[in-house]
């Protein structure tokens, strides 16, 4: 995307983009279905939206990385206790109950 000008506002400006770049920021899956989308002169593209979308993804996949970290920890934490629970089961199983 290239800024060629600016608007009638000081916060509007003029750009040129490729098909792909405009399907990108339409959230499409390629500049093929730009076709299927009515993308004429003067029809307006929420490109706020799609940004706010993008940075919710973002956010959830930090925390998502987070939690995968956490459960590592957690699993690292409860992997000798594996070898403790085995020969508990051992003894058990070795030892006579008292009953008869």
């Amino acid at each position: 995307m290239k800024i060629i000008g600016k608007g009638n506002d000081d916060d509007d400006f003029v750009v040129t983009m490729s098909k792909q770049e405009l399907a990108n920021l339409m959230n499409l899956f390629s500049r093929r279905d730009i076709k299927a989308h009515d993308i004429v002169v003067g029809r307006n593209i929420p490109v706020s939206e799609a940004y706010t979308k993008l940075r919710q993804i973002d956010r959830l996949s930090i925390n998502y990385e987070d939690a995968i970290k956490k459960l590592k920890e957690l699993l690292n934490f409860f992997d000798p206790l594996r070898g403790i629970v085995k020969e508990v089961e051992a003894i058990k199983i070795t030892q006579p109950t008292g009953k008869g």
